[in-house]
């Protein structure tokens, strides 16, 4: 698939900078979104138990932004390895074959 898109996107005119950044964005974004879901999920869960049992629930308020920090972080270094191959990409090359 990242050969397909940097194919195109190369042959089109884009840039090999802007095609890496693109991937990089791409896999930060999703991370963000993963982590403000998954952040949500686990609070919601915490509320939730902590209710049924007749607790009073305690979360610390920085518990949800290391979450979503660390979810954008492990989005961003997914990314590299793709946007590397896709700059790095001979369009000519990967049409030949």
């Amino acid at each position: 698939m990242v050969a397909i898109v940097s194919v195109v996107l190369l042959a089109l005119g884009m840039r090999r900078t802007a095609l890496a950044s693109m991937f990089l964005v791409e896999g930060a974004v999703v991370g963000a979104l993963g982590g403000i879901a998954g952040a949500a999920a686990g609070m919601g869960a915490a509320l939730a138990y902590a209710a049924n049992e007749g607790w009073v629930p305690v979360i610390p308020a920085d518990a949800a932004l290391w979450g979503i920090a660390a979810d954008l972080l492990s989005g961003t270094l997914s990314a590299v390895y793709p946007a590397v191959v896709a700059s790095r990409a001979n369009p000519a090359q990967l049409i030949r074959s």
